[in-house]
């Protein structure tokens, strides 16, 4: 779901430079959520810009998953039930044609939202 001012959670399967751009859409008191770092492992945002939000960063590897039996279970349940109030945001929708342009678009990380290809 996206405020006037940003998003109510960003949750981030890249890491690095998309980090930044990430956490600076974040809307007031809100979160980023970091899984995995296919980007690579660095990533640069504004701390001072991060506090004034009352932002929060947090990661998540997925091998918690495996530690924790049930935990995959309730995170599901949790997910169902509020679903319909996760709304995720859509910068693009391109045909396949236009791919290398998508890709392109995705790599400058000017985007908001997500970039996606129709086949």
């Amino acid at each position: 779901m996206v405020h006037s001012k940003g998003a109510n959670a960003i949750i981030d399967p890249l890491g690095g430079a998309f980090v930044g751009a990430s956490v600076k859409s974040l809307a007031s008191g809100r979160h980023y959520v970091g899984y995995v770092m296919v980007a690579g492992q660095t990533g640069a945002y504004d701390i001072p810009s991060l506090l004034q939000s009352n932002g929060s960063i947090h990661g998540f590897p997925v091998f918690r998953l495996l530690q924790r039996p049930g935990l995959m279970d309730r995170m599901t349940e949790i997910g169902m039930k509020y679903a319909e109030k996760a709304t995720p945001v859509q910068a693009d929708n391109n045909s396949f044609n236009s791919a290398p342009e998508a890709y392109s678009a995705l790599n400058r990380c000017r985007h908001f939202g997500k970039l996606t290809i129709t086949v």
